[in-house]
């Protein structure tokens, strides 16, 4: 009996976990500031600026001085513009496709510009560019768009408060909580008494259950 109730104590208890009971509540920058001076820096937020961009920062990569948030983000593309002399292309991919760069012109010539191509200088270098952003000319891709990255990189990324319009912090749901600790406590304890029933032994000396 008693490993059963163990059990689903400890099953009760990685629900209550996972569930949960922890959610994110956004809060403009004055309330976020008055949290961080009653309960401390808060272990990741998700900032939203006010042209609906959206950040988020762990506990060791941000903090707020004077009228700017300062931190670091994760990335796995940087932008670029610039140009490729078309001897420093090794491909350009339509879909899965590589071509060369010779290749390519006759596509374009045939059929228009694809919507989007990626650009491989070499067999690390990958550049994204979409159908308005870049042109040939001269032997020459101009294009303003996006370095691919092979592994996420930290990079800075200051913004000033005026720019922000939320502020989502981790906070404890105690209704949630609550209510799943009522539960747990509710299901131990019909399973004592339906193990109790079970060992129940009848008058006549026959068991409840056999």
């Amino acid at each position: 009996m008693y490993k059963k109730i163990f059990i689903s104590f400890l099953l009760l208890a990685f629900l209550n976990f996972i569930a949960g009971c922890y959610s994110f509540q956004p809060v403009n920058v004055r309330e976020y500031r008055q949290i961080e001076e009653e309960d401390g820096k808060q272990n990741e937020i998700y900032v939203k600026t006010k042209n609906y961009q959206e950040y988020h920062f762990s506990y060791w990569n941000y903090y707020i001085e004077n009228d700017t948030l300062y931190g670091k983000i994760s990335v796995t593309e940087l932008p670029f513009e610039g140009k490729f002399a078309f001897e420093e292309i090794k491909s350009i991919q339509i879909g899965s496709v590589f071509y060369e760069v010779s290749q390519y012109q006759k596509i374009e010539a045939d059929s228009g510009k694809p919507y989007v191509i990626y650009l491989t200088k070499n067999n690390f270098t990958i550049y994204q560019f979409m159908k308005n952003d870049y042109y040939i000319e001269n032997d020459t891709l101009f294009g303003k768009g996006k370095l691919i990255l092979h592994e996420e990189k930290l990079i800075d990324k200051n913004i000033a408060l005026s720019d922000i319009e939320s502020i989502q912090y981790e906070y404890l749901n105690v209704l949630t909580t609550s209510a799943l600790v009522l539960g747990a406590i509710v299901i131990i304890l019909l399973i004592v008494a339906v193990e109790a029933m079970s060992h129940f032994r009848l008058p006549f000396g026959e068991s409840w259950r056999n």
